[in-house]
Parts: structure tokens; sequence; C-alpha cells
């Protein structure tokens, strides 16, 4: 509330403007064309007037923060102005009916009390308090309802944030859990290949653990990072598993969300036979707008339970970054995922 009520103090001088509005309009009422006509009554009944009108302003101002101040009907917009004009018309009114009596009992520039004046009087009093209470209750709804919306975007970024890191933090205990693993096979078979992995173990960690940070990150800096990757394939499987990089140089500036290349390489180990004799082929290409991800299909004779982290997870981190769903195909003994390339400052 207290933005919203900022907001209207900006805006205080239409109300303030009403001020004059209505001095003149007494004036008329009081004096009629001789208003105009008359010098002494033009300069000086509009001093008097807008003095005395002056001091209403600042009192109708006080009501009006004190009422916001104590205010508990933040959603009742026809309950507020009611509430507002039960107030406002009665100090209005009292300031008036005391003019045109105090200008009768003085008989300033010769006016003298009519129950027609005090009728017009009220009215043009009434119509300030009106437009004065519209204008303030618009204002001051309208940067409440702009305050309202920026609140839920902040609530929904955030809300979308706390997914984000969500899926990010699956990944880190998901790919040490697999490293742990070749690792520990190869200290059995090779321990000499397995302080080689274990050093190559380490970059390739610190680097996920650096880009895990953020929500999206260079095409440039997951090749790279794909590079480092699959020398740890390579060191347990060797010509088992071969790369294969068709990427357009456009297309290095561009951004995915991190780590997507490392799942999409690690989907594709996790569910096919990799052998010396039948190399699993994974090919890594960009198109437009677009990266595709192809492997030939070899399955593993046993099914390998999964895990959910790898291709739903891709999927989800785009998902919450508002882009075009990934496209998952199967033909002809490949299987292939087409993920978005995002241009960078988009």
């Amino acid at each position: 509330m207290l933005k919203a009520q900022l907001e209207l103090e900006k805006f205080r001088w239409l109300l303030i403007m009403l001020v004059p509005a209505l001095a003149i309009s007494l004036n008329i009422i009081m004096f009629g064309s001789a208003y105009w006509s008359r010098l002494d009554v033009l300069l000086l009944s509009s001093l008097i007037m807008l003095a005395g009108l002056a001091l209403l302003s600042g009192i109708q101002i006080f009501i009006a923060n004190f009422m916001r101040s104590r205010q508990t009907t933040e959603g009742r917009l026809v309950q507020r102005m009611l509430l507002a004009a039960c107030i406002h018309f009665p100090v209005t009114g009292m300031f008036v009916v005391g003019f045109l009596l105090l200008y009768d009992y003085l008989g300033l520039f010769g006016y003298r009390l009519t129950v027609a004046d005090l009728k017009w009087g009220l009215l043009a009093g009434f119509v300030c308090d009106v437009i004065g209470i519209a204008m303030s209750e618009s204002i001051y709804s309208y940067h409440k309802w702009k305050e309202t919306k920026l609140e839920a975007e902040q609530l929904s970024k955030e809300k979308l944030q706390t997914q984000l890191n969500s899926l990010l933090q699956q990944i880190n205990p998901h790919f040490l859990f697999n490293s742990l693993n070749t690792l520990s096979a190869l200290i059995n078979d090779n321990p000499k290949d397995a302080q080689k992995y274990l050093s190559d173990l380490s970059k390739v960690y610190r680097y996920l653990l650096r880009t895990n940070e953020n929500e999206l990150t260079t095409l440039a800096n997951e090749i790279n990072f794909i590079d480092s990757y699959f020398h740890l394939l390579q060191t347990r499987f060797g010509k088992g598993v071969m790369l294969r990089q068709s990427i357009q140089p456009d297309d290095y500036g561009k951004l995915l969300p991190p780590l997507t290349l490392q799942l999409l390489m690690e989907n594709a180990v996790k569910h096919n036979t990799v052998g010396k004799n039948k190399p699993l082929v994974i090919e890594i290409t960009t198109s437009g707008e677009s990266l595709t991800v192809r492997n030939n299909l070899q399955r593993k004779i046993l099914r390998v339970e999964s895990s959910k982290v790898g291709l739903s997870n891709i999927a989800e981190k785009y998902r919450l970054i508002n882009k075009s769903a990934i496209e998952i195909t199967e033909s002809e003994g490949y299987f292939s995922v087409t993920v978005p390339l995002i241009s960078n400052g988009v």
C-alpha cells in the first residue's frame, strides 16, 4: 500500500487544482457577472477564497491520508468511496456555508446571502468532492493494481528461479554418482587409467559446478565442456564411443541451458551398448535456431532403469524459460533430440 500511496502523492497537484475551480465557482454564484467586471471582486475575493479553500484542501488531504493509513477495505472500491464521501462532504459543506455566511455578515463587496446561493454553493462543493474522490481513488487503485501486478510477476520469477535451481541441483549428485561408478570400475580394471580419469574428472566437475550456477550458457562453453567430458568417456570405452560435431560458426555465441549436451550424451551411453566392434556414434549438429544430438540405436538387452533426470530435466528447463519444447525423434535406427538455440540478448 505504501508504494501506491507514494504514487498518489505525485499526482496530488491534480486534486489541488480543484481549489481554484471551487473558488471561481463560488464567486460566480455569489456575484454573477460582477465577478468578471469588478476588479476588486475578481482579485480580492479570489484571494480570500483561495486562501480559505487551500486550508480546506489541506484538511481534506490529511483526512484522506489518515483514511489510507487505517484502510481495511483494500479490495472494496465502492465502500471506500462511500466512506470518503461521508467524511469529505460535511467538511466541504461547512466551509462553503461558512464562506457565504462570512461574506453576508461582513457585507464583503456588498454581498447578501440567498437560499439559491446556498443551494448552488453546496452543489459546487459536492461536485468538486465527487471529482476529487473519483480522481484520488482512480490514481490510487491504478498504482495499487500495478504494484500488485509487479509483485505477482516478481513472485512468479522467484518461483521459476527456484524450480530452475532445483533442476540444476539434480544434475550434480546424478553426474557425480555416475562418474564415481565409472571410476570404481576403472580402479579394478586399470589403475593407471583410473588415475588419469580422476584428473580429468576433477577438471570437468569443477567446470560443471561453475556453469551450473547460471540459467543459460553459450554453446561455445558447452562444446568446450563436452570435449572434456568426451575424454572421460573415451577413457572408459576407448574406440567404443565416437563423437562427431558439425557446428555452424555463427552458432557458438547462442545460448542454451547448461549441461544440456552432457545430459544428452550421458543418456545415449546409458541406454545403448558400447563396443569397439560396434561403436556408439554421437553426432552434434546445428541448423538455424536449433541443435540436434543424434546417436545410432543399439539398445542394451537388459532395460536400464531411468532416473528421470535426463530428457525430462532438459524439457522442464526449456519450459521454465518459456522456450519451445524439445523434439525427440526415433527413426531408421537413430535416436535424436533437437533443442532450441537462444540468440544472445533475447
